[in-house]
């Protein structure tokens, strides 16, 4: 990214790639006020830099005692080889002085607790039912003010196909109906996870559908409809709607700047489209 890219330019896969050196204040000085910008409007990247301050701090106090350990480095190393494929940086052996803080993080949560924290992948848990439905209107709202595409198609197979090698879940085709008109999708990230995010217009509004793994994601123990025969869950906040329903070992997440009561039928079709298997039969 140059000095001149703008604010809005700035995605949330561009936010996320950079919260370590956000948090270790070694952005140049644009890129920093872009992340800040960015953040102002994207409570889901807001959440995952603020998970990865609470986690960085927690662990610190834990294990503030703990001095990593020269001998540990060669496994530390392999596991920072297998997360983003950062095989350059860590080749050869440094001294301990010279570890990142997270590698250093990473070799004292090793002799303490026997967990490797390589890099920002942790498990997520307890997630808040709130957070699950306000966090996907928070990151449509951005969407909204940035108007940022990752890969603009109308073609569901070719959308589809993009998302394929970027999630680690088996992304459905798009659905497509009469009403709805596919305009493109969207990597994102919230809940330490990757989220397929198909857009669409419809009447003159913005759609996103998120699809996402059930992982560690529980469905809010209330239900507020039923939408293909699953029980979902459905907030309005701040202008938008939400509808989120589980299918199979996916959740999906249907956002849109129009009331519930709009959103729920269009939510049923959807869910029609994108059954699997089993559900069907």
């Amino acid at each position: 990214m140059t000095d001149q890219t703008s604010a809005s330019a700035m995605t949330c896969q561009d936010v996320l790639e950079r919260v370590d050196l956000y948090l270790d204040r070694a952005l140049r000085p644009a890129e920093r006020r872009a992340v800040e910008t960015h953040l102002l409007v994207c409570g889901g990247c807001r959440a995952e830099v603020e998970a990865a301050e609470v986690v960085e701090t927690q662990l610190r106090n834990a294990l503030r005692d703990e001095a990593p350990l020269h001998q540990l480095w060669s496994r530390i190393a392999a596991h920072l080889r297998a997360d983003d494929s950062r095989a350059q940086r860590v080749e050869r052996r440094p001294s301990v002085w010279r570890l990142s803080r997270r590698a250093a993080i990473a070799a004292s949560a090793l002799l303490a607790i026997g967990l490797v924290f390589a890099g920002r992948r942790l498990m997520t848990s307890d997630i808040a039912a709130a957070a699950v439905m306000r966090t996907p209107v928070d990151e449509l709202r951005s969407f909204i003010d940035s108007s940022s595409f990752d890969v603009a198609t109308t073609d569901p197979a070719q959308l589809r196909q993009w998302f394929v090698p970027r999630v680690d879940f088996a992304p459905p085709t798009p659905p497509t109906l009469s009403d709805l008109s596919l305009v493109g999708g969207r990597l994102c990230y919230f809940f330490r996870r990757r989220i397929a995010a198909y857009m669409y217009h419809v009447d003159g509004h913005v759609l996103s559908l998120y699809i996402m793994s059930d992982q560690d994601i529980e469905l809010p123990s209330r239900r507020d409809a039923m939408v293909g025969g699953r029980p979902a869950a459905v907030r309005e906040l701040d202008g938008f709607a939400h509808v989120l329903w589980r299918d199979g070992k996916l959740y999906y997440s249907l956002v849109s700047n129009q009331p519930a009561a709009r959103l729920i039928p269009v939510a049923q079709a959807i869910a029609m489209a994108t059954a699997s298997p089993i559900q069907l039969l």
